[in-house]
């Protein structure tokens, strides 16, 4: 799968020059409709409400992540599981009540990636790890250590290019090893093994390269004399803002009424 979900897209457009906050807030209000009230109506709802934006955003559709075909017989195969459930409705003495949650289940997983990708497309990394520290910053007077927070979400959403840079690299790396050589008889076992083997060996390479880039970049901020990232400058709020947020928020508490 393409890594660009995580790539900032430098293409100015009236979503991208939206304040990191009002994107981040609107975007976690509109989830939040979502996962408590996944309707069939709320999920096209958000799917063209994400559309529409990232036309306006002018993003290219190159930058859409293509699924590897692993994943997408994975789903199939889910799909198959899920028909054999049965429930209402009946078609033809077949219950497809199943196939349809687990169809509405995987839609609303795509919408919601799909909107965190429009976060990522539309915000630089670092405007975004400001965003993220500015909505924090007025929980010190609760006593909150603010500054240490805010650093480490600053890092967090930084490094997420270099987590999918790394899971990429290792992923070429383990799908170029041969699959041992077998008995006709055992030969399918032997692949589903091998396939096991090689996740297996993914997922601790990816933890070992994370862990081994984290211990570089800490040593590198102690050895500056400072492990606390800039005071962002404070933003003026525009009206382009404040509408974003309030028609985000108005989904939300539709979706909820109605």
């Amino acid at each position: 799968m393409s890594t660009d979900i995580f790539r900032d897209v430098p293409v100015d457009s009236p979503v991208r020059r939206l304040r990191a906050e009002a994107k981040l807030l609107s975007m976690v209000a509109l989830s939040m409709a979502l996962v408590f009230e996944p309707t069939w109506w709320m999920i096209g709802l958000a799917a063209v409400l994400g559309v529409l934006l990232f036309k306006v955003a002018k993003l290219p559709a190159a930058i859409l992540p293509r699924p590897p075909m692993m994943l997408v017989w994975g789903l199939l195969g889910g799909a198959i599981g899920a028909s054999l459930s049965g429930g209402e409705p009946f078609v033809l003495g077949l219950g497809l009540g199943g196939l349809l949650d687990y169809v509405r289940l995987i839609v609303l997983g795509l919408v919601l990636l799909f909107w965190a990708g429009m976060l990522a497309w539309t915000t630089g990394l670092a405007e975004l790890g400001a965003g993220l520290r500015r909505l924090i910053h007025p929980l010190r007077r609760l006593g909150l250590p603010t500054d240490e927070l805010g650093t480490v979400l600053a890092i967090t959403v930084r490094a997420l290019p270099l987590v999918a840079e790394e899971v990429r690299v290792v992923t070429d790396v383990t799908m170029t090893r041969p699959t041992p050589p077998a008995d006709s008889s055992k030969r399918g076992f032997a692949v589903l093994l091998h396939g096991f083997s090689l996740a297996i060996d993914a997922a601790v390479a990816v933890v070992v390269g994370t862990n081994r880039r984290s211990r570089d970049l800490a040593r590198s901020m102690v050895s500056r004399g400072s492990t606390s990232a800039p005071q962002p400058a404070p933003m003026p709020v525009r009206f382009a803002d404040v509408l974003s947020l309030t028609v985000a928020v108005a989904l939300t508490v539709v979706s909820f009424v109605f």
